[in-house]
């Protein structure tokens, strides 16, 4: 078999056989060029298309149990509830107690003060202070005074108009005044002034306990707060 004249002499048609060569080298490079870049970028457009780890996260627009997870671990387990208030222990704290909820209702301090004191030293109610009394009784965390009131006995309550004064029980002349008491408010719930039991100074002789202020703590954070450091009988009258 003879070749043509055109490639014994090295040449195919008018172009040189070397420089044919060169031209079909460079297609097929560029060729493999493209193929592989198209190849290398395939994966990049598919994880850009596919939110976080792949479809695992959503099925038709419905998250799985793993987003759900990603959600849930921003809120707390358990979750702890307020400790429900606790009524008053003493007559004391059921003063305070009734005091701030009827000031809370924008009810006057002084009357609602006043009103408070009367019923538990058992003295005779105006309308109004009776009203505040029974609000304040109506209320499930403050309730009855713990310790009772110095109620006058049934039937002593004089007619509207009558201005025969109620039979009432004699006032004690002693209390108790328990440990970490706040001793003004608890010398206001016995009806008397706390200058009064206590005096002005430690030992002062005009006072009806002179040696009580030996045995009282003033709070640091307060220091016009004095309360006993254990349960005291205290003289009243």
């Amino acid at each position: 078999m003879s070749l043509p004249a055109e490639l014994r002499d090295g040449r195919i048609g008018r172009f040189p056989v070397w420089a044919i060569g060169v031209v079909l080298a460079g297609l097929i490079i560029g060729f493999l060029f493209i193929r592989n870049r198209n190849r290398n970028a395939t994966p990049e457009q598919t994880d850009a298309s596919v939110p976080g780890d792949g479809a695992a996260d959503s099925v038709a627009g419905i998250p799985t149990s793993d987003f759900a997870d990603q959600i849930s671990s921003n809120f707390p387990a358990n979750v702890s509830l307020a400790p429900a208030p606790q009524r008053p222990l003493t007559n004391a704290q059921w003063l305070i107690a009734a005091f701030d909820y009827l000031v809370s209702l924008a009810k006057n301090p002084i009357t609602a003060q006043r009103a408070l004191q009367k019923y538990l030293a058992g003295e005779q109610l105006t309308e109004e202070e009776r009203g505040l009394v029974e609000l304040a009784t109506a209320n499930n965390n403050i309730s009855l005074p713990p310790e009772g009131a110095n109620l006058p006995p049934a039937g002593t309550q004089p007619p509207p108009g009558s201005s025969t004064p109620p039979a009432s029980t004699p006032a004690p002349t002693s209390a108790v005044a328990n440990a970490g008491e706040n001793l003004y408010m608890w010398a206001q719930a016995q009806g008397v002034d706390f200058v009064v039991l206590f005096g002005e100074y430690k030992g002062d002789p005009r006072a009806l306990n002179p040696t009580a202020r030996s045995y009282m703590h003033w709070d640091k954070s307060n220091p016009k707060v004095p309360t006993f450091t254990s349960s005291r009988t205290v003289r009243l009258r």
